[in-house]
């Protein structure tokens, strides 16, 4: 980060703030290698798969569940937020690779300030 007035506690929110978009990239990278992890390595018998597959599978969509629960509980019941957490995983996985170019295109060009009302600064600027 080139930003040499800022402290090391903001620093590291900065940091914790703009990582989480790399989950984009690297659900792309995942769904990519997906196929040929399924063609290469079958599940050979259903004591393996149970033992290694449905760990996974349990261990990533709780944790997305657990979060979203947490998210939503002081608004909603946990349930709610179970029942919408399908539709949140398709719209992740759908806005995916759309979300990984705006990433690279953000690390690519360092644009700087984020201007939310555009023709509000180039008024105030003439």
């Amino acid at each position: 980060m080139n930003a040499p007035g800022l402290t090391l506690t903001q620093r590291i929110e900065a940091f914790f703030h703009l990582t989480p978009h790399f989950a984009y990239p690297l659900m792309v990278l995942l769904s990519v290698l997906l196929l040929p992890a399924l063609i290469l390595m079958p599940a050979t018998d259903v004591k393996t798969m149970l033992m290694i597959d449905l760990p996974l599978c349990i261990g990533t969509t709780g944790s997305l569940g657990a979060f979203y629960s947490l998210a939503r509980s002081r608004r909603a019941a946990a349930l709610g937020a179970l029942r919408r957490l399908p539709a949140l995983i398709m719209l992740g996985a759908g806005l995916a690779p759309h979300l990984t170019r705006a990433v690279f295109e953000g690390l690519e060009s360092m644009a700087g300030e984020f201007i939310r009302n555009a023709e509000k600064s180039s008024r105030e600027g003439r």
